[in-house]
């Protein structure tokens, strides 16, 4: 998948150098490294709850993934500076994140369904709520059942973006131990 190019063991020098090669700006973080940059929460809807956030990333590159079903405890990982840098950029300039709205992908959820006879009703499909917190970006979004309304609606280009994110950032728990 996508973010698999973030992974600290998967040629994140060479992403470092593309991106410097291209003239791509390096994004400021809080001075603080322990400070959380990108939290997922997401709930698996009519499935088990559980309040742990999904993923927490910080600063410094540290970040925790939500435990396993067979363990209470959250799995970490961390990707160097490069990898960071890398895999915000993708987040925030390359899938425009701060220009995600739920409310704008639901009215045009509503439009299509009115004018197509689709229907988007679920009964509880979970919800995803994707938030980042930078210096110069405090952006979140919650939408209810995004795979499935990526899944009815695929035109939808912001509802295609946010979905890559979550893909992107659910590749990136594939490396918490």
């Amino acid at each position: 998948m996508v973010a698999a190019r973030f992974a600290p063991c998967l040629g994140v020098a060479a992403i470092a150098e593309q991106a410097a090669a291209a003239g791509k700006q390096r994004l400021v973080l809080p001075a603080d490294s322990d400070a959380i940059i990108l939290r997922w929460d997401g709930s698996a809807g009519l499935g088990p709850s559980s309040h742990a956030s999904v993923l927490l990333l910080h600063a410094s590159g540290k970040f925790s993934a939500r435990p396993l079903p067979s363990n209470e405890r959250r799995r970490t990982g961390s990707i160097n500076a490069d990898a960071l840098q890398q895999l915000m950029i993708w987040i925030i300039d390359e899938n425009r994140f701060a220009t995600i709205s739920a409310k704008a992908i639901l009215d045009e959820i509503e439009a299509i369904g009115r004018s197509s006879g689709r229907i988007f009703a679920l009964m509880d499909g979970g919800q995803t709520h994707i938030a980042v917190d930078l210096p110069a970006l405090r952006h979140s979004v919650v939408l209810p059942a995004l795979d499935a309304a990526r899944s009815l609606f695929p035109e939808i280009d912001a509802l295609r973006r946010l979905h890559a994110i979550k893909q992107g950032l659910l590749d990136l728990t594939d490396h918490a131990r």
